[in-house]
């Protein structure tokens, strides 16, 4: 999907860096099974503006224990590269429906632009033929081996 973030102060929370600016949520819906929930705002559409995004279980809690990690906010891929676009990468999600946040970092002079893509990765089980790059699924026991999951 493509938005805009408006410039002005936000209500929701993410529980990385600085999200105090306006925020524009989006709900997915995970079925049972086993998958890994992947978002990011590294798109054509969001150039090179400074976003933050998160994903949470209950919409305005920040916390992201909720998912037994903490990655599941982002506020920049690699500020060294000046990557300033967000990636999260929530493993093993359990089914059910999140609130995926998108801001502009702080509370920006200006509306900015952005593109987001949201894919759920399926988990293999052993034995399963799997892709190699995991990038269409991955092994729920380690790396793909060969093109099956051990």
């Amino acid at each position: 999907v493509t938005g805009s973030v408006a410039a002005a102060a936000g209500a929701v929370e993410g529980s990385c860096g600085n999200t105090a600016g306006a925020e524009v949520l989006y709900t997915v819906t995970v079925p049972a099974g086993a998958f890994d929930l992947l978002a990011t705002t590294a798109t054509e559409a969001t150039g090179e503006g400074d976003t933050v995004l998160y994903v949470q279980a209950t919409c305005g809690d920040p916390d992201s224990s909720t998912f037994g990690e903490t990655n599941a906010c982002n506020d920049d891929i690699d500020v060294a590269s000046e990557i300033y676009t967000s990636a999260v990468e929530v493993q093993d999600i359990p089914a059910g429906t999140y609130t995926i946040g998108v801001e502009s970092y702080g509370i920006a002079d200006a509306a900015l632009a952005f593109g987001l893509e949201v894919s759920l990765r399926p988990v293999l089980a052993t034995g399963a033929t799997c892709d190699m790059a995991g990038i269409m699924n991955r092994c729920a026991g380690g790396a793909c081996a060969g093109g099956t999951c051990p």
